[in-house]
């Protein structure tokens, strides 16, 4: 599962948005993105999430938040 939310603070040219998920290789990675025309997606950067984040991610969805 991945969680994708705005990312505002980061651009005021363009609607910047952040995903958290599992990688292929089963690691949580934030990727930040903005969709361009013609259905294009373009990456602006991709990393592994810190520890904080990962336990943000759980408990997101663990907790109350998450519905199935």
């Amino acid at each position: 599962m991945a969680i994708v939310f705005d990312d505002p603070d980061h651009s005021d040219d363009e609607d910047r948005f952040l995903i958290i998920g599992y990688s292929l290789r089963e690691r949580i990675c934030i990727v930040s993105h903005c969709f361009r025309e013609d259905d294009v997606i373009r990456i602006i950067s991709a990393r592994k999430a810190l520890k904080d984040e990962i336990r943000d991610y759980h408990d997101f969805v663990e907790g109350e938040n998450y519905e199935r």
